[in-house]
């Protein structure tokens, strides 16, 4: 049984199984009370890989293993004791996030509505 209350760096996530997701690797971290950087490369005991953060967070639901997963839908199941966060101390330095659309002069209503519900959100987090 993998205990996640032993886990105090990322480097000891290579101990552990973990699920991942097509391109949110490597998981950029920061400690927080020492600022040190530390960029964590997944690949071994990668008990499931996926393409789709749905189904990621919920293979952590099942118990599968541990994972990188965004604040928007880590925060909400953390609140609801459906997860747990391990590594308190370490946040994400984030990944990157893209909105493309046509470059017009006259963006449709609702594309700019979409826009800026987006970086409200986000911004807020």
């Amino acid at each position: 049984n993998h205990s996640s209350q032993s886990i105090t760096h990322p480097k000891q996530l290579e101990q552990h199984p973990k699920i991942t997701c097509v391109g949110l690797v490597p998981w950029q971290l920061k400690n927080q009370q020492t600022s040190e950087e530390y960029s964590f490369n997944p690949n071994t005991h990668v008990r499931l890989e996926v393409d789709e953060i749905q189904m990621m967070k919920e293979a952590v639901e099942s118990g599968l293993g541990v994972s990188y997963i965004p604040d928007y839908i880590a925060l909400p199941l953390i609140e609801a004791s459906k997860l747990k966060r391990i590594l308190p101390d370490w946040k994400s330095n984030g990944q990157p996030f893209s909105m493309l659309y046509r470059d017009r002069k006259q963006i449709p209503y609702r594309v700019r509505l979409l826009i800026e519900h987006t970086l409200q959100h986000f911004t807020n987090m």
